[in-house]
């Protein structure tokens, strides 16, 4: 395992492609035609997005298919962009919220998918082999067949459906592994009632970096993915987050 190696791998993805080599086009060419891009991955999934002018789009969208086509993972590109990812949690570093957030992660238990360091750093990033195991990920994960893609402009239906048939068909189903990568080991099972933590209940006390006060409960709760219609967590937050009158907050 290689911590953080989806968010790096989210990061080398900006960088160049084989069809637009010179490094930074994307985010030029975004520049250039008034929009602007960003990404973020979670514990889950990576989601990928970007703005731009009307009558840029089709060029943005083939410049963005190749994220998912054929990237440029060139060895320059990942030794100075590993330094980008170190600035990025150094930068967190000062940050309350990720700090509770990462003692979260490392109160789960072992072997749970939520027991992981996410972002990344030189200390993790920066070791031999970095640049196989970087491109077996991106064969293992970045597939035809989990991506989901949804493009809103001014053009009709028609012409959106024919821009997604053009540029994005191409993505393939499976990748050839990389020359020298070992395969990959299947993670280890989790079973659906599994406990979040290790140990609970318990309570801890943090030192914040600012001047803060602040009470955070956390439960584990059986996945609810497919309940993606009715949005239970949805309603919990509203039951118990609520402002109106007669809402458990407005009580406390």
């Amino acid at each position: 395992d290689v911590p953080g190696l989806a968010h790096f791998c989210e990061h080398m993805l900006f960088l160049a492609s084989v069809k637009y080599p010179v490094e930074q086009d994307y985010d030029a060419f975004l520049k250039r035609h008034g929009g602007f891009s960003n990404a973020f991955t979670a514990d889950s999934h990576t989601n990928f997005y970007f703005e731009v002018l009307p009558e840029s789009l089709r060029e943005a969208l083939d410049r963005f298919a190749q994220f998912f086509i054929a990237p440029l993972f060139s060895v320059g590109g990942v030794a100075r962009e590993m330094h980008a990812v170190d600035s990025e949690h150094a930068k967190n570093l000062q940050s309350d919220a990720w700090r509770l957030w990462q003692l979260g992660r490392s109160l789960a238990a072992a072997g749970h998918p939520h027991n992981h360091f996410g972002t990344g750093s030189l200390q993790t990033l920066n070791r031999t082999g970095v640049h196989s195991e970087l491109m077996r990920w991106y064969g293992d994960h970045y597939l035809s067949h989990t991506m989901t893609l949804a493009i809103v402009g001014a053009e009709d239906l028609d012409t959106l459906q024919s821009y997604a048939a053009d540029l994005f068909s191409a993505v393939p189903r499976s990748h050839p592994p990389p020359s020298g990568a070992a395969a990959a080991p299947p993670p280890p099972p989790v079973a659906p009632s599994a406990s979040l933590f290790a140990t609970a209940p318990a309570a801890f006390l943090v030192r914040p970096v600012r001047s803060l006060e602040l009470l955070r409960i956390m439960w584990s709760l059986p996945p609810v993915e497919s309940e993606y219609r009715s949005r239970p967590l949805r309603l919990v937050s509203r039951l118990l987050g609520g402002e109106s009158a007669g809402s458990l907050r407005s009580a406390l």
